[in-house]
C-alpha cells in the first residue's frame, strides 16, 4: 500500500513518465506541484516510510526501484496499531526481510560506519523479537516495527535492486561464502561467526 501511494504521488508529479519502459532505476522525480507524500507504515518489510525509494512493478510485471529525496515524506507514521491485522505468517515474512535486506546492506561496499550501527539495531531486534512477535505479541511487534524504521533509513539509501529480487538471506552463495564486516556484526551481536549468524536466522525461518 505505501508503494502504491508513492506510485500515485509520482504519477500526480511526474505525468510524462512512463513505467513500462523504465530500466528499473527511477531518479530525480519532481515533486513541486504543492502534492504532499504521508506515509502509514501497516507492515515492516521495507522500511517504505523512513526512505527515499520504492519498489514498484509495472505493466510488464517488471520492479522499478524508484530513487529520489522527494520520496522522503513529510509525514511518516510508525504506529504499531496499523500492524494487528497482520496475520503470523505475514509477520514472519516482514521480519525475514527486513533482516535480509538489512543483511545485505549491511556488507555492501558503500555502507558507511553510522549506517552499520542503524542497521545492527534493527538486525538485533529482529533477532530477539520476532518469534514473540509471531506468535501475537503486541510488544514484540511495535518492536519489530522500529526494526523496520530503522533499517529503512539505512538501506533506503544505498540498496539495489538486486537486493530485492534476490531470495532471502543466506543465498546458496552467501552460505559458502565470508564477509569481514558481517564476521565483525556475528561478534557485535555476541556471537562466534557468520555461520552462528546463519544459524541464528535459520532458527528463525
Amino acid at each position: 500500500a505505501k508503494e502504491s501511494g508513492i506510485g500515485l504521488f509520482l504519477m500526480a508529479n511526474n505525468p510524462e513518465y512512463d513505467f513500462n519502459n523504465s530500466d528499473g532505476i527511477m531518479q530525480n522525480v519532481r515533486a513541486d506541484t504543492g502534492t504532499k507524500l504521508m506515509l502509514i507504515a501497516t507492515t515492516f518489510s521495507s522500511g517504505a516510510q523512513t526512505s527515499p525509494l520504492a519498489i514498484l512493478r509495472n505493466d510488464k510485471e517488471k520492479l522499478c526501484l524508484l530513487h529520489s529525496d522527494f520520496l522522503i515524506p513529510e509525514i511518516s507514521v510508525t504506529d504499531s496499531d496499523f500492524t494487528k491485522s497482520l496475520t503470523a505468517q505475514q509477520v514472519k515474512a516482514g521480519g525475514l526481510t527486513v533482516l535480509a535486506l538489512s543483511l545485505r546492506t549491511y556488507k555492501a561496499e558503500n555502507s558507511s560506519a553510522y549506517m552499520q550501527s542503524v542497521l545492527e539495531e534493527a538486525i538485533r531486534i529482529v533477532l530477539k523479537h520476532l518469534p514473540a512477535a509471531i506468535a501475537g505479541c503486541p510488544i514484540a511487534r511495535e518492536h519489530l516495527h522500529n526494526a523496520g524504521a530503522l533499517a529503512g533509513t539505512a538501506y533506503g539509501n544505498i540498496s539495489h535492486i538486486s537486493h530485492f529480487q534476490s531470495p532471502l538471506y543466506p543465498s546458496a552463495e552467501e552460505k559458502k561464502t565470508t564477509n569481514p564486516r558481517l564476521e565483525t556484526l556475528a561478534h557485535n551481536l555476541g556471537l562466534d561467526s557468520t555461520q552462528s549468524l546463519i544459524l541464528a536466522w535459520e532458527k528463525l525461518t
